[in-house]
């Protein structure tokens, strides 16, 4: 709860995009650096935004699996966690369409969806 309000507005707004980019990526096909660059946010802010991502259950990261030379080249993997759930959320946000409230209504659906599991 302390990770998600201290988050600014561009970094709110960019979650959603954030999001949407790992539902439609291949695991392991994206880095924090790609989507740090990406987006022009701080690696320290793609992190947080993917831990509170996965708090909320949104998304879960698989370590790379082997010996520890293996596990410490290799970045974590995120997985979106099902087609249902991100076509709730495109449901709830009007088709994804991003207004000025929708940032808003997005982190509260997400808020229910953690406090529900």
């Amino acid at each position: 709860m302390d990770l998600i309000s201290s988050f600014t507005t561009p970094i709110r707004q960019a979650s959603y995009s954030i999001l949407n980019t790992i539902a439609l990526q291949k695991p392991g096909s994206l880095s924090v650096q790609k989507l740090a660059n990406s987006f022009e946010l701080s690696k320290t802010s793609i992190l947080n935004i993917l831990k509170s991502f996965c708090n909320a259950h949104l998304i879960f990261e698989v370590d790379a699996y082997g010996s520890i030379t293996k596990r410490n080249r290799h970045p974590r993997e995120y997985y979106f966690l099902s087609t249902q759930m991100k076509a709730c959320i495109y449901q709830q946000n009007a088709q994804s369409t991003q207004t000025k409230g929708d940032s808003v209504h997005y982190w509260k659906i997400m808020l229910l969806l953690h406090y529900s599991l």
